[in-house]
């Protein structure tokens, strides 16, 4: 079970956001801190609201810059690697 299991709606809408095994693994490296911290907060924070879910999007607004970040700056032999 998972620490958006049995949350609110607008809670559960966040877990598949925060998945990595789509991504290759350095990208996975970026991505898996933020849902460690989102799974944190929800440990913590045990009563739902919209404070929360602000906090859930704004994490994985984040965690997508940072993804992006690293996808537009790795070096240009894995993207060749990467699209070839």
């Amino acid at each position: 079970m998972t620490a958006f299991a049995d949350r609110h709606a607008g809670v559960q809408h966040f877990e598949h956001l925060f998945v990595s095994g789509h991504l290759p693994p350095h990208l996975a490296a970026v991505s898996d801190p933020f849902r460690d911290l989102a799974e944190a907060m929800l440990q913590h924070l045990t009563v739902d609201g919209p404070e929360l879910t602000t906090g859930l999007r704004k994490l994985w607004e984040a965690k997508n810059s940072f993804v992006a970040h690293a996808v537009l700056t790795q070096p240009a032999e894995e993207q060749d690697r990467m699209d070839g």
